[in-house]
């Protein structure tokens, strides 16, 4: 199997971590909180649209499993629900891994939005985790227009900070 993806996401779940501490210690309210800078949606609804890309790109698109991460339901009403979906997540990229490790640049021809796409796995897997770091820093700004100052929420080196 290709290590580098899984060592790179294991740096996302790392960076990822730092984010969810941060969320926890704000407190359920201002996770349910509307912010008008994310065009009225919530902390709370936001990290659960980053669940669900990797629920739609890595679940249905590459693995063909329309259940992949249930996502259903009322919107996540505390951090650690964040924290829940995202270990679904995280076993969700072990299978994706597990199923095209070893073929990580095999074109892969996909039904997306009616019509056929050709991606690769990396490619697969890249998208929901750019995706995540673009909401991420969405969320960070939310967070320090708060008053709730986010810490650095950069990639998380592997030996820490």
């Amino acid at each position: 199997m290709d290590r580098g993806m899984a060592t790179f996401y294991g740096w996302v779940r790392t960076t990822r971590e730092v984010l969810l501490s941060h969320l926890e210690a704000m407190g359920g309210e201002a996770y349910r909180a509307p912010q008008d800078v994310l065009g009225g949606e919530s902390l709370a609804e936001r990290h659960r649209h980053v669940a669900g890309c990797y629920a739609v790109w890595l679940g249905r698109v590459a693995l063909g499993d329309p259940d992949a991460v249930p996502l259903a339901g009322s919107p996540w009403p505390e951090p650690a629900a964040a924290r829940s979906a995202f270990a679904q997540v995280d076993a969700l990229v072990a299978r994706f891994l597990d199923r095209f490790g070893d073929a990580l640049d095999q074109t892969l021809e996909r039904r997306w939005r009616g019509r056929t796409i050709e991606v690769t796995p990396r490619w697969l897997l890249a998208h929901p985790i750019t995706h995540e770091f673009h909401h991420k820093g969405q969320i960070v700004v939310a967070c320090r227009l708060s008053g709730a100052p986010a810490p650095d929420t950069d990639l998380v080196p592997p030996g820490g900070w």
